[in-house]
């Protein structure tokens, strides 16, 4: 029978690549459990500012198929002399589920939100309970009148109706860019999977595909409606008698229907097997369209006249209602007939979808309904629970999007604009409606009107097999991605593939390193190469944002990068300092909150 340290010797793990990079730690000479090859796209030279994939691929070493239920953590942090080994960094980490500062993280959602004075914040949850959650921020001209995640390139896409434009904002840096301009009324944005944009004029009712190098096409007239179905790869449009589904990285029609010369929604409709077919809103009248038949035509009478509807991922109901008021309608795509009508003492003002189940926003946003898939039969009442927001709004609300599905499909966040909060909603609740499991995160930045999710996560895609997407604000003397499982905590690092020479100007940020020594504190400053920023002058600011306090002080620091002066600190907590030394040199704030 083999000793019990030769059992645990063979649980042991130590992760094994060959190429970019391979990472071990000090265990001894074990046999692997779980190995792992990255592929970044693309292969090389990743630059500033430019998203890049991230395809990470675990296959067992005993040759079976990885272990199920793998629980990927990642971060992107720059290569420095003072970064801790891999392993330690992972371990680090899955302590206390903090990142160092200068990492990036690709873990969780970002919340996107456009206040009403047209400031756009993006917001950590997993970071509401420090001092701060806003990882990045930016002003647009207006607010935006639509808001539109593009988790592909890490940001989102405004539509500013005002000002004809459509801009990107970098989820990341905040960096805001005029992706087209020119539009007589710009209303409906989809992003494509090359980087580029696909664009309805309400105005002059033609649709463009506006490329990622920022070339400008007119690909069909007379469109009213325009649609993406669920995954990013199918659009809809409708319009001058024809409705069709084209893909929206090619642009190549799919499939085209009989239309009608306006519409108030068009619909593309999935099943199992991808995008099935389509469905058209008019009035209190939805007309299904199959790809097997594209030529026959199943209508459905709604409960009452609507000018929205949407479907969940899986295209199973759909859900036709009236932000002014009314029923909302649940269709059964398959069967092709009205199952239920939901009513409400206030109108409903939006729905969106969660793996299992939908959910409906009153419109003073005082609480949101839940209904669960599974409950829907054409023979009962549906079973809505309420959950509960806030006090209800006293005026109605202006127009915006309160409420977004998270990445993992089992939560959703809500928007209520009186707290300035965003409740997130899971989707497994216990067997009474007031204990509801929701996460309250602080929406700071002003009063918000829109709300959008980036997911930078590596997803799982096939068994064994995460992708997702980044980006880097810098690249300085390189960068390493840092994966870490929950199951038995295996570690690896990946060199990215970056730029090979920056200009010194493009090497990003460097760092400021606290020294407590009695009563005081001294700081160090270290540059984006990990080695000391010696003999620089240097502007400190310190600001303690609760008590109204700033101060700057000009010093310098000796050799080795230390500053040259200590500061005797206030009370007050949290405390930011910022530097900025000669020639515009930045360096990454730091918060003392002890």
């Amino acid at each position: 029978m083999p000793s019990r340290s030769a059992l645990i010797a063979g649980w042991l793990v130590l992760i094994a690549w060959a190429a970019p990079a391979q990472v071990t730690d000090e265990r001894g000479d074990l046999q692997a459990a779980l190995l792992a090859d990255v592929r970044f796209t693309p292969e090389a030279d990743i630059a500033p500012g430019q998203p890049f994939g991230i395809t990470l691929q675990f296959s067992s070493a005993a040759g079976a198929e990885p272990p199920a239920g793998l629980d990927v953590s990642a971060w992107l942090r720059p290569v420095s002399a003072t970064n801790l080994p891999c392993v330690d960094a992972a371990r680090a980490y899955r302590s206390t589920l903090s990142l160092p500062t200068g990492a990036v993280s690709l873990n969780g959602p970002v919340l996107a939100v456009a206040m009403a004075d047209g400031a756009v914040t993006f917001a950590d949850p997993d970071l509401d309970l420090a001092s701060a959650n806003i990882i990045a921020a930016a002003k647009l001209a207006q607010a935006p009148d639509a808001l539109v995640p593009d988790t592909a390139q890490q940001r989102v896409l405004a539509v500013l109706k005002g000002q004809g434009e459509i801009v990107a904002i970098e989820a990341l840096t905040g960096r805001v860019e005029v992706l087209a301009s020119g539009f007589d009324r710009p209303e409906t944005v989809i992003p494509a999977p090359d980087g580029g944009v696909w664009l309805l004029d309400a105005g002059t009712s033609e649709l463009f595909r506006i490329m990622a190098d920022g070339t400008v096409t007119k690909t069909a007239s007379g469109v009213s409606t325009l649609a993406a179905a669920p995954g990013g790869t199918v659009g809809a449009y409708s319009g001058a008698g024809k409705s069709a589904l084209f893909d929206l990285a090619t642009g190549h029609e799919l499939a085209s229907f009989p239309g009608k010369a306006t519409v108030d929604a068009v619909i593309p409709l999935n099943d199992p097997s991808g995008v099935s077919g389509i469905a058209l809103l008019s009035d209190d009248q939805l007309d299904l369209f199959y790809r097997d038949a594209p030529d026959t035509k199943f209508s459905v009478k709604l409960a009452a006249p609507a000018t929205r509807a949407l479907v969940p991922a899986d295209g199973r109901f759909l859900f036709a209602f009236d932000p002014a008021g009314g029923p909302v309608s649940i269709v059964d795509t398959v069967r092709g007939r009205l199952v239920q009508a939901v009513g409400a003492d206030v109108p409903i003002i939006e729905i969106t979808f969660s793996a299992r189940g939908a959910f409906l926003l009153r419109a003073d946003q005082q609480s949101v309904g839940a209904i669960f898939f599974d409950t829907i039969q054409s023979d009962e009442p549906a079973v809505v629970r309420e959950i509960v927001l806030g006090s209800p709004a006293a005026n109605a609300l202006p127009a915006g999007a309160w409420m977004a599905p998270l990445s993992d499909g089992r939560e959703v966040v809500a928007i209520h604009a009186g707290s300035y909060s965003g409740f997130v909603l899971h989707d497994n609740p216990a067997m009474s409606d007031t204990s509801w499991p929701m996460t309250r995160v602080q929406l700071r930045g002003g009063e918000p009107r829109r709300i959008a999710v980036i997911d930078r996560s590596l997803r799982e895609t096939a068994p064994g097999v995460f992708a997702g997407s980044a980006l880097l604000p810098a690249t300085g003397a390189g960068w390493e991605l840092v994966l870490t499982t929950g199951l038995g905590g295996q570690t690896m690092c990946f060199d990215v593939p970056t730029l090979a020479d920056v200009p010194a100007a493009a090497r990003g940020p460097g760092m400021i390193v606290p020294e407590r020594g009695g009563e005081t504190l001294g700081l160090a400053l270290v540059g984006p190469d990990g080695g000391p920023a010696g003999l620089v002058t240097v502007r400190l600011t310190f600001s303690a944002p609760q008590a109204n306090w700033r101060r700057s002080a000009e010093v310098t620091t000796d050799k080795d990068g230390r500053v040259t002066t200590r500061f005797r600190l206030p009370d007050t907590r949290p405390l930011i300092i910022t530097a900025e030394a000669d020639g515009g040199r930045a360096f990454l704030p730091i918060a003392i909150e002890e």
